[in-house]
């Protein structure tokens, strides 16, 4: 049995991640660590991005579907936190596609966050730093102030996940198609 530590190691997560199978296992583990409070808001956000962007109801993002999505926010004029969002998940693509079946489930999508998360928190105590999120997360780096609300100096794994679940609202709003 694994822990969610050893799990969540900067080490060995990315060499679980590689397996094909590992995406269920990665994705139950963590779902169920105590810092991912706000796991439910985030797989309905991501449901929902997944299904708005998914032109070809397969139930998957390709990589033609985010493009295309990526390239109607810039032309509607979207807030840049949901642009940028958009940005980082087409740059992190190959990375968040585990299976390497060239589309992105929303327990891939899920599973990159916390993949990122694990590996921008060096110290491993569940909370980045502006420093440790600017060298892991940069889009939580730029938002810093407005996601650690507490005064603590940090923000942890459920303030994150609510950040992105509701930058993935924003950019479902604006990726609708009329």
């Amino acid at each position: 049995m694994f822990s969610t530590t050893r799990l969540t190691s900067p080490r060995v997560l990315p060499s679980i991640l590689r397996k094909k199978s590992a995406i269920a296992l990665v994705t139950a583990s963590l779902g169920a660590c105590p810092l991912i409070a706000n796991a439910d808001a985030l797989d309905e956000s991501l449901a929902l991005f997944v299904r708005t962007l998914d032109t070809n109801r397969d139930g998957l993002i390709s990589q033609a579907e985010l493009s295309t999505r990526l390239s109607q926010v810039k032309t509607n004029g979207v807030d840049a936190q949901s642009a940028h969002a958009l940005q980082m998940m087409m740059r992190g693509f190959s990375l968040m596609d585990t299976n390497r079946d060239g589309q992105l489930s929303a327990a891939e999508i899920s599973a990159g966050i916390n993949m990122r998360f694990a590996n921008a928190d060096r110290n491993n105590n569940g909370a980045l730093t502006p420093d440790e999120a600017s060298n892991g997360m940069p889009i939580v780096a730029r938002n810093f102030t407005t996601i650690e609300t507490r005064g603590a100096g940090s923000v942890s794994m459920p303030q994150v996940r609510s950040f992105i679940a509701q930058s993935m609202k924003n950019a479902v709003a604006v990726t609708r198609t009329p």
